[in-house]
C-alpha cells in the first residue's frame, strides 16, 4: 500500500489534465468553423456579413491565450504539442480575420473615392 504521506512518493500527472490545451484547440476548431461557414452558407453572411468575423477573431484570441496557458502547464504535465498547435491556429485565425477586415475597409475607401 502506498502511504500518501510520504515524501518519496511522487504522483504523475497525466497529460490529460492539461486543460487549457484541449480548450485552445477547440476554440482553434470552431473559429475555423465559422471562417469556412460564413462564406458557404448564405444565413450567416446575410445575417452576420462582416461582424461574423468578429467570432472567429474572439476564438484566435482565446486559443492564443490558452494555448501559452497549456504550454506553460505542459512543462509539468506534457502536451506542450498541442498546445503549440493552439498559438499557431489562434495566430492564423487573428491574421485572417484581420486580413478580411482590411480588405473590406479598402473596397469600401476604394467605392467611397470613386463616388466622389
Amino acid at each position: 500500500m502506498i502511504n500518501p504521506h510520504d515524501p518519496s512518493h511522487t504522483q504523475r500527472i497525466s497529460p490529460s489534465m492539461n486543460k487549457a490545451t484541449g480548450y485552445s484547440i477547440l476554440a482553434g476548431l470552431s473559429g475555423i468553423f465559422f471562417i469556412i461557414a460564413i462564406p458557404s452558407v448564405p444565413p450567416f453572411w446575410l445575417f452576420t456579413g462582416l461582424w461574423g468575423f468578429l467570432v472567429p477573431f474572439f476564438c484566435g484570441l482565446f486559443a492564443i491565450i490558452a494555448g501559452h496557458v497549456g504550454r506553460f502547464r505542459g512543462r509539468r504535465t506534457g502536451g506542450r504539442g498541442k498546445a503549440l498547435l493552439g498559438i499557431i491556429v489562434g495566430w492564423l485565425l487573428v491574421i485572417t480575420c484581420m486580413l478580411v477586415w482590411l480588405i473590406a475597409i479598402g473596397i469600401i475607401a476604394g467605392i467611397a473615392v470613386l463616388v466622389d
